[in-house]
């Protein structure tokens, strides 16, 4: 232990007797670079790249859709060779009375689109047609006050108007075409 003690002892004194006896050195004076320790990093990086492919990639989806298609079956549709022939057309289709159901009203709209939509389906052409107080064309074709919705119909080269109500089913000659 006596040694520890001689040891230590003689060790302090030597350092003390360096620092005391040091003499110091000229040196040059150089610039001093203050580096940080701690960089405070962000919290994102906005980082706008564009990137090119060589080509494409589609993904396929497959989804279920329901598409209405309208098909005409005739660009030029038929025409009634008789008058006669038209009328036996009509009462062949069966047209029945409309009634009405919840809110929906029927009237004579409604009829005239019905039989214009089943010639479409024959391939004949029927028109709707607007009157006004019972006339169509300056020619008097029904009873009623204010606006009517019937049918018009080219038959041999003549314009026939009619009721399509099957309860009030008549048919009127209008004008020749030419």
């Amino acid at each position: 232990m006596l040694v520890v003690l001689i040891l230590a002892c003689g060790f302090s004194f030597g350092v003390d007797w360096v620092q005391g006896n040091v003499i110091p050195e000229e040196v040059e004076q150089q610039s001093i670079i203050t580096v940080p320790t701690y960089v405070e990093k962000p919290y994102y990086q906005i980082v706008e790249k564009t990137v090119y492919i060589d080509h494409p990639v589609y993904e396929v989806i497959e989804k279920p859709i329901v598409v209405e298609v309208t098909k005409w079956r005739n660009i030029h549709p038929k025409q009634f060779e008789s008058l006669e022939q038209f009328i036996e057309w009509y009462e062949a289709q069966g047209f029945t009375v409309l009634f009405p159901s919840g809110a929906y009203t029927v009237d004579c709209d409604d009829y005239a689109e019905l039989v214009q939509r089943k010639a479409l389906e024959q391939g004949y052409a029927i028109s709707q047609a607007l009157t006004l107080n019972g006339n169509y064309y300056g020619t008097r074709v029904n009873e009623n006050a204010g606006g009517h919705v019937g049918n018009i119909v080219l038959i041999d080269n003549t314009y026939y108007y009619f009721e399509p109500n099957p309860e009030e089913f008549t048919v009127k000659k209008i004008i020749n075409r030419d």
